[in-house]
């Protein structure tokens, strides 16, 4: 059986039961709060970068509610943001969106078989 001993919270100064011999923190929170440079407050409560709901931060760097938040996040920002519209291809004449300003070719195999032509001239 283990041997159990009382000690002093470190960081908020609480008496609890200390079951591993090195332990320093009453609990998860004051352990987080202690090895932190930033405000308290900004450890408990965020804004979520995607839905902008207020949530409690599970880590001092937490930016988003949840995965589903995160993912959604970075899938619209990996869109492209401005729609250069409608074209028709230089190699073989099919229209198609631009997502730049300089593209010229529908997909990578006109743009191959464009450069091969032009290097043959």
């Amino acid at each position: 059986m283990k041997q159990t001993e009382m000690a002093i919270c470190t960081q908020c100064g609480k008496l609890f039961v200390k079951i591993v011999y090195n332990k320093k923190y009453c609990s998860e929170e004051c352990c987080a709060l202690a090895n932190t440079y930033l405000p308290k407050e900004w450890l408990k409560k965020g804004k979520c970068g995607y839905c902008e709901r207020e949530f409690t931060k599970k880590q001092t760097n937490s930016k988003y509610c949840s995965k589903g938040c995160r993912d959604r996040f970075y899938e619209e920002k990996s869109k492209p943001l401005i729609k250069w519209g409608i074209q028709n291809c230089t190699m073989c004449k099919n229209s198609f969106e631009k997502t730049q300003a300089n593209h010229k070719y529908c997909s990578s195999e006109c743009r191959k078989v464009a450069v091969k032509k032009n290097r043959d001239l």
